[in-house]
């Protein structure tokens, strides 16, 4: 039987280290900390004289720093770990930008902007897409060894993003030819990762709009539709599934990936990301394995196979339907 009170204080400590977290995060990165790391590792007393700070608190905000998970730690040394890089370019903020829309919302039900409209959507999608790269190889290294087994050679990847999921597959195998669908500003993202990777002669750059777009019919042996469905409107899912329909061959499948209600890992995530959907959007939301399957039937789909993709961020589902 649970201790209500041992629960109690789970919770209590865990908000506590969060909040504790994110402050000390901060304020390194305020003091300069953070970036004279970023020339190589050094002591807390070697810090605390290029910052002009006092070397014993310097110390323990290092430490509170490693165990958190942004430093390393070597005898007296400390290091940047690649977390720490990552939070030190564009996200650094944390998402403030949205959370402190958050009052607004409650009281008006009105998102921080609408990123369904191109105007406000594609410089946005083209900074998240250069960061999703990062954040989502893992996952998508685990989407394609499901993938490749059944031997695409011809792969439509629909809101491409940085082609992380796409790209993923096509790393395994020399023969597969990627269609990347995107806003113009947004390939250029994929296009780079594709240089990057060795992978620019197996990537074609598709710019506009998914759903509007003509694609060719009995044309494709998979198609990608990676954190898309949660944008839409059923209606929508079920509108861009048919089209998609269509593009493949017979025999061909879709692999839809999206945030999934289900692994206990990753609920919070989950949670706070359906809520960054509505600061970002006017109708996304997250949808469960039972909406997208029905999505997918009336898309003229096969009852599809579901996996769920446990790395992080452990929020991340794929179905996968044939035609």
């Amino acid at each position: 039987m649970s201790d209500p009170r041992l629960e109690a204080l789970e919770t209590y400590f865990r908000l506590m280290s969060m909040n504790g977290g994110v402050q000390v995060f901060r304020t390194a990165l305020n003091a300069g900390i953070l970036e004279a790391l970023g020339a190589g590792a050094a002591t807390s007393a070697e810090l605390a004289r290029r910052c002009g700070l006092h070397d014993g608190p310097t110390h323990l905000v290092l430490e509170a720093l490693a165990a958190v998970g942004l430093l390393r730690r070597t005898g007296a040394t400390f290091e940047l770990a690649p977390a720490a890089r990552f939070v030190m370019g564009p996200y650094r903020d944390l998402g403030d930008a949205y959370w402190t829309h958050l009052p607004k919302l409650l009281a008006t039900g009105e998102p921080l902007v609408s990123v369904e409209k191109v105007e406000q959507g594609e410089a946005f999608y083209q900074a998240q897409a250069a960061a999703l790269e990062w954040m989502l190889a893992p996952a998508a290294e685990a989407a394609s060894a499901i993938l490749a087994r059944r031997g695409p050679r011809q792969v439509l990847d629909v809101g491409a993003g940085s082609a992380v999921w796409s790209l993923a597959v096509a790393k395994r195998d020399s023969a597969v030819r990627v269609t990347a669908l995107d806003r113009p500003g947004v390939l250029q993202v994929a296009l780079a990762a594709a240089a990057r990777a060795g992978l620019s002669k197996q990537l074609i750059a598709l710019p506009g709009e998914f759903g509007t777009v003509e694609l060719m019919d009995d044309h494709f042996d998979l198609a990608i539709i990676a954190n898309v469905a949660h944008l839409l409107t059923p209606e929508g899912n079920v509108g861009l599934l048919r089209q998609i329909h269509r593009a493949l061959k017979p025999g061909g499948a879709v692999a839809v990936i999206d945030v999934v209600p289900g692994n206990p890992n990753g609920e919070l995530p989950r949670a706070l990301y359906a809520l960054g959907l509505a600061l970002r959007t006017t109708s996304g939301h997250t949808y469960s394995r039972e909406e997208l399957d029905r999505c997918l039937s009336e898309g003229g789909f096969d009852p599809g196979t579901w996996t769920a993709l446990d790395v992080v961020p452990h929020t991340l589902g794929m179905v996968v339907a044939s035609r």
